[in-house]
């Protein structure tokens, strides 16, 4: 039953005890939005840093641009998540699938390159081919580590963001539910910056 609220009114026991009832649910999607605002700057300065130091590199930029495309759309979508609006769970976890996809993209491309590349013993032992036996051991634990390191951060980053779109994608349904379950005025009042 819902029941419109008087603001000059004490609200009376009926209005108490369905607060009561939206606000435990209330809380678990202000937390999911709180994450998102977190994430939106946390992502935003991780922007600003490559974008800084990638200014020679081309794939590094093209990073930095997505972390702020990324950084931009989860602060939205959190703000969105917190007046209640229905798509902005799915819209978080599709963005922490994005980054996911950049973040793995951006480290297989750098993996890809360092092992292309010669080996800083490759150009000592063109000038000293007696120094293979010590410089030919150096160059491939480097190269194990660089693999194991770039292996290590791709799986990290699926592990990570994965995590957060499947913790984004839950609050879909306690969201639909919420919005089904709770009375009009207390939505109104969430929806216009009200807190529980």
């Amino acid at each position: 039953m819902d029941i419109a609220i008087n603001p000059a009114a004490a609200p009376s026991p009926e209005h108490l005890a369905q607060l009561d009832a939206a606000r435990l649910t209330a809380r678990k999607i202000s937390r999911a939005a709180s994450v998102a605002n977190f994430d939106g700057w946390t992502i935003a300065a991780f922007a600003a840093i490559t974008l800084v130091f990638s200014l020679a590199s081309i794939s590094g930029i093209a990073l930095g641009l997505g972390m702020t495309y990324v950084a931009w759309r989860e602060l939205s979508s959190g703000a969105a998540l917190k007046k209640l609006h229905p798509a902005a769970p799915r819209r978080l976890a599709k963005n922490q699938i994005v980054l996911c996809g950049m973040l793995v993209l951006y480290f297989g491309w750098a993996l890809y390159q360092d092992l292309s590349e010669p080996g800083a013993s490759a150009q000592i032992l063109a000038q000293a081919p007696d120094a293979q036996g010590m410089l030919g051991d150096i160059d491939q634990i480097s190269r194990e580590i660089t693999i194991w390191m770039y292996i290590g951060l791709m799986v990290a980053s699926i592990l990570a963001q994965g995590g957060a779109a499947w913790y984004y994608s839950s609050r879909e349904k306690l969201l639909q539910k919420y919005l089904a379950t709770t009375p009009k005025w207390i939505i109104d009042y969430q929806r216009g910056g009200g807190t529980l």
